[in-house]
């Protein structure tokens, strides 16, 4: 959890579960990379092991008493200026993890520190990773609509959608305005995530799609986007052991465009580490693994729109 974050389009983040039980990210997943190979099990603020999502109990409600910032200028930020606190929910490990078995050899060591998991001892396997519903209406919304949470901007960001859809249902209740569900498109294998979160609330409910990193060119014209959107687009950032891969600036047009005929706001994160122009290497001198500083970007990508 963190009251301030270097990510763009939000000013905190908090995880009442870290890990995730995979996706397709899996290869280039920087919390993956920070579970497993800087801090290899031994922080009692991280899940033990990243692929064995793991609770965190009062982490949102903590954040709930953090100031708004309505009215509050972000100078690194500024068009987040006249916003409530933006919180990320989920950017190190998915809450939505379905459940998976492990054998008990895998789980050697486990747990540590203030994560809980949810097996019987002397279980030869064990189900875990499935995230209880009851969990997360306790620590996320009961959080999010309390009398201090209700003052923030909670951004729930799965690439389980469809089991998002579930959650909703199974609540029995009208969806919150300030918890905003999201979801990650990568390419078009996934733009099924779109329609299976336009499930989750209701007409006047915002959905956010965080097109990121993307992979390949993707349209997302003839989606029933139904209600209020907010898109989300980057590039790969690099890493100390794999270089991105390429984005091309066309495909962030395309999206930026379809995003004006379908009036939803359009925020551009960043290039990546290996941004093209043309069929050529876009070149960039500042933060290059990750392509943020939009500077050096051409001036018709310089756009990162904010939802009403």
């Amino acid at each position: 959890m963190g009251d301030k974050t270097l990510i763009q389009w939000c000013d905190s983040t908090v995880n009442p579960v870290m890990g995730c039980a995979g996706c397709e990210l899996l290869d280039v997943c920087y919390a993956s990379e920070w579970h497993d190979g800087r801090l290899a099990g031994a922080s009692p603020y991280y899940a033990p092991q990243f692929n064995v999502p793991t609770l965190f109990p009062g982490r949102t409600a903590k954040m709930a008493g953090e100031p708004d910032l309505r009215g509050r200028p972000r100078p690194k930020k500024p068009w987040l200026d006249g916003m409530p606190r933006m919180i990320f929910v989920s950017d190190m490990g998915d809450a939505l993890s379905e459940g998976r078995y492990l054998h008990r050899d895998d789980l050697e060591g486990f747990p540590v520190g203030q994560g809980k998991t949810h097996f019987k001892p002397g279980d030869d396997k064990i189900m875990t990773g499935g995230v209880p519903f009851e969990f997360l209406e306790e620590e996320i919304m009961d959080m999010a609509t309390s009398s201090r949470g209700r003052r923030h901007i909670w951004l729930w960001l799965t690439k389980r959608p469809e089991r998002m859809a579930e959650f909703a249902e199974w609540r029995g209740k009208p969806w919150p305005p300030n918890v905003w569900p999201g979801t990650s498109i990568t390419s078009t294998k996934t733009l099924w995530r779109l329609d299976a979160l336009s499930e989750v609330g209701d007409a006047s409910t915002r959905r956010f799609l965080s097109i990121e990193p993307l992979w390949e060119e993707i349209s997302i014209s003839g989606h029933f986007m139904l209600g209020n959107w907010w898109v989300i687009v980057g590039g790969e950032s690099s890493q100390k052991a794999r270089p991105a891969k390429p984005f091309d600036l066309a495909w962030a047009r395309k999206l930026r465009d379809e995003c004006r005929a379908l009036e939803i706001p359009f925020f551009l994160k960043q290039l990546g580490g290996a941004p093209v122009e043309n069929g050529e290497p876009y070149r960039l001198r500042l933060k290059p693994a990750h392509g943020g500083a939009w500077e050096e970007w051409p001036e018709d990508l310089r756009v990162r729109e904010m939802p009403s």
